[in-house]
């Protein structure tokens, strides 16, 4: 089977595809996908907030033969995200970009 194949279907299995298509239509990165949120995923994003996507994110995704655990990525009034490269947050983390402050980050993943 394709590589490339076999790793969309694996996106596609873990992925929450509903709430998937709602944050990337209220980021304004609709018809693209820059936001893959998985399973068992909060995603809280403030309306004052600004989350710039530059290449692709995944929130919540497991490792191969694992299971999903709970995560939660918040990002609070005035706060700024800002991702340059590719970056998957793994299962079971909890990230917050608090009021005012600014996470920039380049590629590469976190564990839980």
């Amino acid at each position: 089977m394709n590589k490339n194949f076999s790793k969309v279907m694996s996106v596609l299995r873990q992925s929450n595809i509903l709430a998937t298509l709602w944050h990337n239509i209220l980021l304004g990165y609709f018809p693209n996908i820059l936001l893959i949120i998985c399973k068992r995923t909060k995603v809280v994003i403030h309306r004052t907030a600004q989350v710039t996507i530059k290449n692709k994110i995944q929130v919540g995704s497991a490792w191969e033969g694992t299971n999903h655990s709970f995560s939660t990525l918040m990002v609070a009034e005035n706060a700024k995200m800002i991702v340059h490269g590719n970056f998957d947050f793994h299962t079971g983390i909890f990230i917050a970009v608090n009021k005012n402050a600014i996470l920039e980050i380049g590629s590469g993943y976190t564990n839980n």
